[in-house]
């Protein structure tokens, strides 16, 4: 059982360490004091949430896809037996 959920744990931490490591960026683009980089974090998040999904074919799918899903077809394949 130990050697599973260490190598649960490696699985896991491969997986989310950008997410970890991305946590600075997102801290100042929340916080940010200036007018002009909130206005810009504003509109992209509008733009994120109201314009592309409805637009969601072709090239925005793939941007989509790319950018914020980053979707494998089985994130658990390394925890699998071959």
């Amino acid at each position: 059982m130990p050697r599973a959920l260490r190598r649960y744990e490696h699985v896991r931490a491969a997986r989310t360490r950008p997410i970890v490591n991305s946590g600075p960026r997102i801290a100042r683009v929340t916080t940010a004091r200036s007018v002009s980089v909130r206005w810009l974090r504003d509109t992209a998040f509008w733009i994120a949430t109201r314009i592309v999904p409805a637009r969601a074919n072709g090239f925005y799918r793939w941007l989509l896809n790319l950018v914020f899903i980053q979707a494998r077809a089985d994130p658990h394949r390394q925890l699998r037996r071959p």
